[in-house]
């Protein structure tokens, strides 16, 4: 990035910022995203709700837990993160042993839908219905999501207005380079 910027080559960043970088960036509310499915699963009696996934060091892992920790702060709830890669396979193991220990999570804010997927199949093999005994909640709104059973419930990110945002950020760049970055979040 450090060579585009010092080159005046316009570009945007998507989904993912590098922390300091001068340059455009277009992106979703990922905290806000991970707050409201926690403030949803809070308000349906959850008290014991995990976080699971979100192991990399990128700006959306580091926007979805915080999203994640501030409605728990807020509720008076203790946070219990289960981080692990953001695999079918990794939350499938890590969910299933969450919900064999004492005290297991009531409900599950999953990093993204393959996560919340992986979620459902650990609670399956917990003896745990997803959507009965245990609550699992994704984020992406990917089409599998609805392939599933039951329906994963989980924070749709509009990946089509994201993209027509960012084209229209770069041809704009591109017209007029000038200017101080411009930061894009969408709901």
């Amino acid at each position: 990035l450090h060579q585009l910027t010092s080159a005046n080559m316009p570009c945007v960043q998507v989904l993912r910022h590098v922390p300091g970088a001068q340059t455009n960036y277009v992106g979703t509310d990922n905290r806000l995203g991970t707050r409201l499915a926690t403030e949803h699963l809070i308000e349906r009696g959850h008290e014991r709700i995990a976080f699971v996934g979100g192991d990399a060091d990128t700006s959306v892992a580091h926007d979805r837990k915080a999203g994640y920790l501030d409605a728990m702060e807020q509720a008076g709830l203790p946070p219990r993160l289960l981080l692990c890669p953001n695999t079918k396979v990794a939350s499938a193991g890590i969910v299933q042993a969450a919900l064999l220990a004492d005290a297991p999570p009531t409900g599950f804010v999953c990093f993204n839908d393959p996560t919340a997927m992986g979620a459902m199949s650990g609670a399956s093999r917990a003896g745990q219905r997803p959507g009965h005994e245990v609550a699992i909640v994704g984020f992406d709104d990917i089409g599998d999501a609805a392939m599933t059973f039951p329906s994963l419930s989980s924070v749709a990110v509009q990946p089509q207005a994201l993209g027509e945002a960012a084209a229209d950020l770069l041809l704009k760049r591109i017209a007029s380079p000038g200017g101080p970055p411009c930061r894009i979040i969408t709901p």
